[in-house]
């Protein structure tokens, strides 16, 4: 056995002896009863408990053995004291039984319910072993059953309850600090002091079993006030002190004559006393329990409350006192900056932090007041709605506003306690409004950091990020503004489209860094010389737009556009250098259009108009205008669908040998195959492709397609260099060194048979990245050629640094060149300078014989031209290579 297990049974074994010695010698004079045996509350103590089975079997043999032990050493015969031992066994394992199925012993005495546990436990174990003790006397005495059962039964009812209260309500460690230590000691000496005076009086001194009774006053005192542990343990002392006086022979019991009825009303007294303190005292710490636990949950809730983001407060939502905030969160004193909370007989000065309306402002507040007007009528429950606060500090804060209706259980009562400071007075009323006045719960969210944030999304979503302008969206709808209040006044809207000249290259040789400053800066001088009804707008990379309402006419709105171009045309200074601007624009007014739209392409197409006049300048858009602008939009349309429905064809025109004759290269020329109209040539369409993205698109197609097709000529006749032209969007455009990379690897065609030709006039704008991108390509053996060379204003210095291959000298100087000796002078001038460039030289547009023999005269080698053939289809090509004839004028 392990020696706490044994430690405890002799333990319980010595209690057991004491308790049987106590017992047997409170037996009634004259007799061999015991007016209380606490034996019964040991033995159910002791048999309480899981333990292994042989320590039960040790534990009930030494608890039969102390009682027939000492029965045997007060004089009790051997029958009776061995059979009265095995009774009080009998007592304990029912008892420890019982009390364990109660779970008493498991929660401890919570209540009342775990006091009647005990005396429901105490009636059960004290009504069987009574039964057991009738028996064994009418068999060993031949005493009266029913009698003996009563006795025996109620004074172990006795024994049991009152043993077993002061085990569960104080032999705990939490129960043991609170009966040598807590609170209210000196009520606890006091209670002392009275219990045994007045039981020193009633026990020892007055007669009558009614003033036994006058003590219960005490046990009300002791449960309510002195808590569970020293009820039971004051009453179970005062309890043994008035059986050993009533033994004795003294006090209000000691009248009775019959021994039987003595014992019976003194063990009564005894069990009524403890119960009813002991039931006071269990009932008063379940409410002390009960009150903590919601003090705690009303402080947990009132913290979560307060550190909570969302405002929280009663709203009075009627009377004089309407709109009144009551006992406002923290949360809410932040949001809105209120003074502190203002107590009783403060000055007014507070009150206006309290009214929510004074903090909204004045054009909001009819609505809410509206709103709580509803809320107190009860044709609404609840609102929602977001509203800006101005604080005392004058900041403004948005708050999404969410009322309810108070329920009335929970609306102030005016129970006295706290008071409240009414609007208007200095004097204090209850903590409620009146049961006439309505209240709310009013919740406040901060919403000021979303409100900004959306506001700053709607800034983005409308206004240009670079230069802070409004953009398209944004310009559009000012511009649907502007075309309602000048059809009200009779006047027009002026559009002026204007359009940086030659940006890219500010970007190219400066940097993108470079190009934002200027477009800033341009942004800056724009809003500057516009009337503040006016918008100006950035709709593209370089594009900006200003929308002019309430013009009266074209002279007015032309000195308007003059204005904000000549606002540009100055050098911008960026910080070490001074980088010129100039720009393009195109002005429209509203009477040619009554829609934004309408008005945006029309500036836009006056504004291509004033590029090709030679830049710089203000083109106003006119009938002729809109007719190209009207051609441009079908145009669009058709060619989209051209695109998508692989309507375009390519025709080859060959390059000879101007001496022989012989097909050297051939040039890559689009044609457009009309559904309708037939093989259109590129004037009647290109220049609408070159102003859109369509000429992306479309040159991307064209070098697929004549790589593929110079594949199959290279498979099955000859390689031919192939003559690719490529547009000033195409090259403005990232992604040029992958296209033709792709498009010679998906046609397997060599990189050296292409020739990628690049118009003269766009020379200025290689420069960066896209130099770079040219060197790749020469890198991979793709050649470059400079188209119509002599057309444009490119400078030598352009022809040395970029790698260029050969020059195309352009058919207007051709043309004239057998007869002209000025075109014939610059046609020897550029064929000199190539020759020592070491450049290739290729003349174009050649038709005439006497032009062809200049050509070979001077010493041009290759030429192209109606003289030797035009442009025709791949097949036609074929068969020309095919016949290896050498191509003769025609």
């Amino acid at each position: 056995m392990a020696p706490p297990a044994l430690l405890r049974s002799l333990g319980m074994l010595g209690l057991m002896v004491l308790a049987l010695l106590v017992g047997r010698a409170m037996r009634v004079p004259g007799t061999d009863f015991s007016l209380l045996w606490p034996a019964v509350g040991v033995a159910v103590w002791w048999m309480l408990g899981r333990r292994p089975m042989r320590v039960h079997a040790l534990d009930a043999t030494l608890l039969v053995l102390a009682g027939t032990a000492v029965n045997l050493a007060t004089g009790a015969p051997a029958a009776v004291a061995v059979t009265f031992a095995f009774i009080n066994l009998v007592h304990g394992v029912l008892g420890a039984v019982v009390l364990h199925r109660t779970g008493v012993v498991r929660r401890g005495l919570t209540g009342v319910g775990g006091v009647a546990a005990v005396l429901g436990t105490a009636v059960a174990a004290g009504v069987v072993s009574g039964a057991l003790s009738a028996a064994a006397g009418a068999l060993l005495y031949g005493s009266d059953p029913l009698a003996t059962l009563k006795m025996i039964t109620l004074r172990n009812v006795a024994g049991t309850f009152l043993p077993l209260l002061v085990v569960l309500a104080i032999l705990r460690p939490r129960r043991f600090r609170e009966l040598l230590g807590g609170d209210r000691r000196g009520e606890w000496v006091a209670a002392i002091a009275a219990g045994s005076l007045a039981y020193a009086v009633v026990f020892g001194i007055l007669p009558g079993i009614p003033m036994a009774f006058s003590v219960m006053p005490l046990f009300v005192w002791f449960g309510v006030r002195l808590g569970l542990a020293r009820t039971v343990a004051l009453t179970a002392a005062l309890g043994m002190a008035s059986t050993v006086l009533t033994v004795g022979g003294q006090g209000t019991f000691s009248s009775v004559e019959s021994p039987m009825i003595r014992s019976g009303v003194m063990q009564g007294f005894l069990v009524v006393s403890m119960l009813a303190g002991a039931s006071l005292a269990a009932s008063q710490e379940s409410r002390n329990r009960a009150a903590a636990a919601l003090a705690e949950a009303k402080a947990t809730m009132t913290a979560l409350i307060d550190a909570a983001l969302v405002g929280n407060s009663v709203v009075i939502v009627e009377g004089e006192h309407v709109g009144r905030l009551v006992l406002p969160n923290p949360s809410l004193q932040r949001l809105l900056r209120t003074p502190p909370l203002p107590l009783p007989g403060a000055a007014r000065a507070v009150e206006e932090a309290t009214c929510w309306l004074s903090y909204l402002f004045p054009e909001d507040v009819p609505r809410v007041r509206a709103v709580l007007d509803d809320i107190a009528s009860g044709s609404i429950t609840e609102w929602s709605g977001e509203l800006p606060h101005r604080r005392s500090d004058a900041s403004i804060v948005w708050a999404q506003v969410h009322l309810s209706v108070l329920p009335s259980g929970l609306a102030p009562s005016g129970a006295p306690g706290a008071e409240w400071l009414v609007d208007g007075t200095d004097e204090a009323v209850d903590d409620a409004p009146p049961a006439a006045h309505k209240a709310a719960v009013v919740q406040f969210l901060d919403v000021t950091a979303r409100r900004d944030a959306e506001e700053q999304l709607t800034h983005l979503a409308l206004h240009d990020g670079l230069t802070g302008l409004p953009n398209r969206v944004l310009l559009r709808d000012r511009i649907e503004l502007a075309l309602a209040a000048s059809e009200r006044s009779g006047t027009y809207v002026a559009l002026v489209f204007l359009d940086l000249d030659h940006f890219k290259s500010v970007n190219d040789s400066l940097g993108h860094d470079a190009g934002d400053l200027v477009l800033a800066e341009v942004a800056r001088r724009l809003a500057r010389v516009v009337r503040p009804t006016d918008t100006i707008a950035r709709i593209g990379g370089d594009e900006f737009v200003a929308c002019y309402p309430e013009v009266p006419g074209r002279e007015e709105a032309e000195v308007l556009a003059e204005r904000l171009l000549a606002a540009v045309t100055e050098p911008v200074w960026l910080g070490d250098r001074f980088v010129p601007v100039a720009a393009s624009a195109g002005l429209t007014l509203s009477g040619y259009g009554d829609d934004a739209p309408t008005l945006l392409r029309q500036s836009d197409a006056a504004m291509y108009a004033a590029k090709r006049a030679g830049r710089g300048r203000v083109a106003s858009f006119d009938q002729a205008l809109e007719a190209r602008a009207n051609r441009h939009l079908t145009l669009s349309g058709e060619l989209r669908e051209a695109l998508a429905k692989d309507q375009f064809v390519l025709h080859y025109q060959p390059i000879v040998d101007v001496a022989t004759g012989a097909v050297t290269a051939c040039e890559a020329l689009v044609r457009w195959q009309h559904p309708h109209r037939g093989l259109l040539a590129p004037g009647d369409w290109l220049d609408v492709a070159e102003e859109s993205d369509l000429i992306v698109q479309l040159g991307e197609w064209v070098l697929r397609r004549a790589t593929q097709d110079m594949a199959t000529v290279a498979e099955t006749i000859r390689p031919l260099k192939v003559h690719v032209n490529v547009s000033g969007r195409q090259l403005a455009r990232p992604g040029l060194v992958r296209q033709v990379a792709t498009a010679l690897s998906d046609s397997r065609l060599p990189a050296h048979l292409v020739v990628l030709e690049l118009t003269e006039t766009h020379l200025l704008e290689i420069h960066g990245s896209l130099l770079n991108d040219l060197g790749r390509l020469r890198q991979i053996g793709v050649e470059l050629s400079v188209d119509d060379f002599g057309t444009g204003f490119s400078s030598l210095t352009q022809l040395v640094k970029l790698p260029i291959d050969s020059v195309k000298i352009d058919r207007s100087f051709v043309s004239g060149a057998a007869a002209d000796p000025k075109a014939g002078a610059v046609v020897r001038g550029v064929l000199g300078m190539a020759n020592a460039l070491g450049l290739a030289v290729v003349a174009e547009g050649v038709e005439t014989p006497a032009q062809a023999a200049f050509l070979e005269r001077i010493g041009c080698p290759s030429a192209q031209g109606f003289l030797w053939s035009p442009a025709v289809d791949l097949q036609r090509l074929r068969a020309l290579l095919a016949d290896g004839t050498r191509l003769v004028p025609l």
